[in-house]
Parts: C-alpha cells; sequence; structure tokens
C-alpha cells in the first residue's frame, strides 16, 4: 500500500462516468492503471474522504459490481402490478476495459406474476454474471384483490366447466 493525495474535484470529474472508470494513477515517473474501490463521502458534506485505488492488468478479468437498470413499460404494470426490483447491482467478472457503465433490461413484455432472473440478462461481449443464473433480479407483484392472467383464464375455464355441467344436468 502507498499514500497518495488527489484532487479530489478531478477525481469527482474523473468518476461522473461510473466508479469502475479505468484511471492512470501517476506515481513519480510510473504510471499505474488502477480502478477506484472503496470511496467514502462525508456523511453530512458528501464530499470524498478517503479512496483505495487498486492496481489492475488490463489483460486480467476483475471483479466489479455494475448497476442494473430497468427500462421500459411492463404489462403487468398496465395491467395494474407492481415492479419490486430485487437487485441493483450485479457483481461481473470482465476486463478493466470491457466493465460496462451498467446493465440494461428491457421489462416491456413482463406481465404481472413473472420475473427476470440473472440468467435472462444481456451482457456485453466479455462480460460474465459471477451470481447464481436463478436468482432473481426483479419481478411484476400481483397486488391483492387483482388476479393475474394465469388466474383470470384458470376461474374463466372454472365457470365455463360448471357451466356446461350445469346445463348437461339440467337435460337429463
Amino acid at each position: 500500500p502507498v499514500a497518495v493525495s488527489v484532487d479530489a474535484r478531478e477525481f469527482n470529474h474523473i468518476i461522473s462516468g461510473g466508479v469502475n472508470t479505468i484511471i492512470a494513477l501517476q506515481l513519480g515517473k510510473t504510471k499505474h492503471v488502477t480502478l477506484a474501490r472503496q470511496v467514502q463521502r462525508h456523511p453530512v458534506r458528501g464530499d470524498m474522504t478517503h479512496v483505495d485505488f487498486v492496481k489492475v492488468n488490463v489483460d486480467i478479468e476483475v471483479a466489479a459490481e455494475v448497476p442494473i437498470v430497468l427500462v421500459g413499460d411492463s404489462i403487468g404494470v398496465k395491467d395494474g402490478g407492481i415492479v419490486d426490483q430485487l437487485m441493483f447491482s450485479l457483481t461481473i467478472a470482465a476486463k478493466p476495459h470491457a466493465i460496462p457503465e451498467h446493465i440494461e433490461h428491457d421489462i416491456t413484455d413482463l406481465a404481472m406474476g413473472k420475473h427476470v432472473s440473472i440468467g435472462d440478462l444481456v451482457l456485453p461481449k466479455g462480460v460474465t454474471a459471477t451470481g447464481d443464473p436463478n436468482e432473481y433480479v426483479a419481478s411484476i407483484i400481483v397486488p391483492r384483490g387483482i388476479k393475474s392472467a394465469a388466474e383470470t383464464a384458470a376461474d374463466d375455464a372454472a365457470e365455463a366447466a360448471a357451466a356446461a355441467e350445469s346445463a348437461g344436468s339440467s337435460e337429463s
């Protein structure tokens, strides 16, 4: 470990593109390729108080936390459901230059009672998720008092069967 001091304004400008931005840190005459980790801010003022820089090799994969952004208007929400985002960031493995700013997933076709898991996310080339592919990222919750399309179809089928049965017994 080496203690360094960096200009806070310049550092904030650099990481405005995302915390996984590659930073060339010059120590003496030597340049080091680094990623900022453990960025700590003052709880009231919000200014930066501490940063850990991790030296990386651009040819070796590193682990990184990347935000998950859900986009689109879900058909489940239009039917009265509620989006429940269970995971807001994803741990990935990628070479430093391949780390995306965020992972977007379109939930437009997500119906009530359905979910998105890590395995459903489309990741850029060279990026792999390190979590369980079956772990839920988001789901469309069916609020109390509202039936999902499957429940409505099952109820309709049961009513049709009951009507057919009563029509058949009344003919006898």
